[in-house]
C-alpha cells in the first residue's frame, strides 16, 4: 500500500470517528483515542436498523403482559420548508 493510499484511508476513517469532514479542526489525539477505543470495544450495528430493536422490545413487553398506550403521534423536531 502506498503512502497516499494510507493517508486517504486514515483520513476517511478519521472523518467517520470524529464526525467531521474538516479534519484540520480536530486534534490527532482525539482521533487516536477514538481509534484505540473502537479497536478495544468494536461497534456492533443493529441489523435492520434501530426500528428492529424497538419492535422486538415492544413484542417482548406485550408478550409479558405490558399494555402500551400510544397517546399521540410525535411531532417533528423541526419542519423543512418546501
Amino acid at each position: 500500500m502506498k503512502r497516499s493510499q494510507v493517508r486517504r484511508l486514515l483520513a476517511s476513517t478519521a472523518r467517520v470517528f470524529v464526525y467531521r469532514s474538516a479534519l484540520d479542526l480536530v486534534s490527532a489525539e482525539v482521533f487516536v483515542a477514538k481509534l484505540q477505543r473502537s479497536l478495544k470495544h468494536p461497534v456492533h450495528y443493529v441489523e435492520g436498523g434501530w426500528q428492529t430493536l424497538v419492535e422486538g422490545l415492544r413484542r417482548r413487553a406485550e408478550g409479558s403482559g405490558v399494555h402500551i398506550i400510544k397517546i399521540e403521534r410525535p411531532r417533528p423536531f423541526f419542519q423543512a420548508e418546501c
